[in-house]
């Protein structure tokens, strides 16, 4: 019965938070992404990707290709990157300087080791997405 309390939980979790980020205009849900891996982040919180930072997973930008990201920013207004933390800053430390955006690091997983549950790292994400598309 545990196991159907924690899913139940877990559910309403996401159901609330997907609300939240829907509340939020269409022009403020826009985000770029460093790499693929937050596929399932973008989708559950309703959020719109507008570029990769990486052309294809694995292969680090090009000047060329981070142009390219920066002017989709600037075309399409969007004002935060999401980037795991084991994925290395530079280029998006340096393209949120350039778009004048918020860049969004986010922990890969629980810190279990630590004592966080994952109801309290999923919230902690959204929390830390919601904050930067906010502002």
């Amino acid at each position: 019965h545990r196991a159907i309390h924690v899913a139940g939980e877990l559910n309403k979790l996401a159901a609330v938070q997907r609300r939240r980020f829907e509340a939020l205009s269409s022009d403020r849900r826009q985000v770029v992404a460093y790499h693929d891996s937050v596929v399932y982040l973008v989708d559950w919180l309703a959020l719109t990707q507008v570029a990769f930072i990486e052309p294809k997973p694995g292969i680090p930008p090009s000047p060329g290709h981070v142009a390219k990201v920066l002017a989709r920013m600037r075309e399409t207004g969007t004002r935060v990157i999401l980037q795991e933390r084991f994925y290395p800053a530079n280029t998006s430390q340096q393209l949120a300087s350039l778009g004048k955006a918020s860049l969004v690091r986010l922990d890969g997983a629980p810190d279990f080791e630590g004592g966080q549950r994952y109801d309290a790292w999923t919230k902690a994400i959204a929390d830390e997405v919601y904050d930067a598309l906010s502002r």
